[in-house]
């Protein structure tokens, strides 16, 4: 019980720092004040990364390894999910025909797992 509810404080952590990422992402681009097709398209685009970074953080056993002292292999689980999160959400994206600038992608890239790494 103690590792379900551990793991669920990781999901509910990990879903408010993509938020962050994103938002940072997008104000890092365009400024603190986001344009009008972000703010329209902010729930799709939010929950498209939501759902990929959440399934390559899984995919990865980020969830699985509940660890207090990191070894190489969890940093590199950490850095794969990071890439992967962000080349699936690049192909989701153009898939389902939502643009978003390109730095912005790579800027969710690098706030993704410098988060993750924390």
């Amino acid at each position: 019980m103690q590792a379900f509810i551990r793991r669920l404080t990781l999901v509910i952590l990990d879903v408010f720092l993509l938020t962050l990422a994103l938002y940072m992402a997008i104000a890092t681009k365009f400024g603190f004040q986001l344009t009008r097709y972000y703010l329209n398209e902010w729930f799709i685009i939010w929950g498209m990364l939501t759902a990929v970074s959440l399934a390559c953080n899984m995919f990865f056993n980020l969830y699985r390894s509940l660890w207090r002292y990191a070894s190489i292999n969890e940093l590199l689980y950490i850095l794969s999910s990071g890439i992967s999160t962000g080349l699936i959400y690049f192909l989701v994206m153009h898939l389902f025909k939502i643009e978003i600038a390109y730095s912005v992608y790579f800027l969710i890239v690098v706030y993704n797992k410098l988060f993750l790494g924390m």
